[in-house]
């Protein structure tokens, strides 16, 4: 398949997941992580004997010889102008900690799609498994949409769900979320791809 994607990520399992099929399908010109929030963020991180959340993505990324980027929270605008001259034709998003600005979704021929850990619109932004329990919900899944300007607000392009089991540990759920989320991913970039 000659779809040229960027890959957008924060290093949890549910981006590495998504990354790992979609790398040997497609040709992924470039992954991007966030930007540290601050040099002593890290440096505080190690010291407690913790890595950098961002590391196993940046590790997939040298294990492929991927280009690796870096993605301000603000001030975007260098970083699409990167991306565009890497020509990509689609940006996907997994598990990203903040919004993208316009001039970065603009950036890619096709626009950009996300994995979201929910069933939009149902808990749309940050922690959906957390307001899953909280809400006590019966069934949660995953959801792929087109991005905008807003928080997971986009046109869905699919979604898969699955039945929440009254006592299931949040860190079994989100194995099979991880799983789902993966193939559905696959799945839209698939679609896409075919018109």
């Amino acid at each position: 398949n000659g779809l040229r994607l960027a890959f957008f990520g924060g290093g949890s399992p549910m981006a590495c997941a998504a990354f790992q099929v979609l790398a040997p399908r497609f040709d992924v010109v470039a992954i991007v992580i966030p930007e540290s929030a601050h040099p002593s963020l890290l440096s505080r991180l190690r010291r407690a004997g913790h890595r950098d959340p961002r590391r196993p993505l940046v590790d997939l990324a040298r294990a492929r010889s991927t280009r690796l980027l870096r993605c301000p929270r603000s001030a975007q605008d260098a970083l699409a102008a990167s991306l565009r001259s890497l020509d990509p034709d689609l940006v996907v998003v997994a598990t990203f900690p903040y919004l993208l600005e316009p001039s970065l979704l603009a950036s890619p021929r096709l626009g950009a799609i996300n994995l979201h850990p929910s069933l939009l619109p149902r808990h749309r932004g940050p922690d959906p498994l957390f307001w899953t329990y909280v809400d006590d919900d019966l069934e949660t899944g995953v959801t792929v949409h087109w991005m905008d300007a807003g928080a997971d607000s986009g046109p869905i392009v699919f979604q898969a769900p699955l039945a929440l089991a009254r006592g299931r540990p949040v860190f079994d759920l989100y194995g099979d979320l991880v799983r789902e989320g993966a193939a559905v991913l696959a799945k839209s970039v698939d679609a896409i791809a075919a018109g």
